[in-house]
């Protein structure tokens, strides 16, 4: 059954859970994910690009921080728009190359986004851990020197295909990184990500 009645947003559930000051809530981990369960609900609508980014820098020693690090982001805990910036980056290469198909399949969002960055440093440590000789760089290294040719959907007719490109370009990331806007009020914030 879903919820009939009008839906707050993400960030004002996320700040009431914050502002209760549950005991073993924190102002972490635990009300993100509440606050996520509830837009999986449909009683509070998805956040955008930006509320996740935002959160991303406010928890710096999480995953999804990590994750922005490991893929090669500068990003800085004393700067919003480099999290921003490398967030956005993230987000909307997934958002253009992920066919529609695996896009509802993987309930493509802000928090999937955040989500598979939180897994990036957990793998790579794993994969460590292992000795392993195919490290996530090393693995993606050895496609590319194949001459790995992405296609679009490729994944769904052939399991070793990636879902998406290996590479970002540069002139891509720099034309995304200007799409975040310099300022922080709402009213200056590019509408492609909020």
């Amino acid at each position: 059954m879903t919820y009939p009645g009008p839906r707050r947003a993400w960030r004002d559930v996320r700040s009431l859970l914050d502002n209760l000051n549950i005991t073993g809530f924190g102002s972490g981990l635990t009300p993100f994910q509440l606050a996520n369960h509830l837009v999986a609900l449909k009683i509070v609508d998805p956040p955008s690009v930006i509320d996740v980014a935002d959160w991303i820098h406010k928890h710096p020693k999480l995953g999804a921080f990590r994750g922005l690090e490991d893929l090669g982001f500068s990003v800085s805990k004393k700067n919003l728009m480099s999290v921003r910036g490398a967030f956005t980056c993230i987000y909307r290469f997934f958002d253009e190359h992920l066919t529609e198909r695996d896009k509802s399949l993987l309930f493509f969002g802000s928090i999937f986004t955040e989500h598979v960055l939180c897994k990036i440093p957990r793998w790579k440590t794993r994969l460590a851990d292992e000795d392993a000789k195919g490290r996530l760089q090393e693995l993606a290294a050895k496609e590319i020197e194949k001459n790995y040719l992405w296609t679009p959907g490729g994944n769904i007719f052939c399991n070793k295909a990636f879902p998406v490109p290996l590479i970002i370009p540069p002139a891509w990331l720099k034309q995304t990184i200007g799409l975040v806007s310099v300022s922080t009020s709402p009213m200056d914030r590019d509408p492609r990500l909020l």
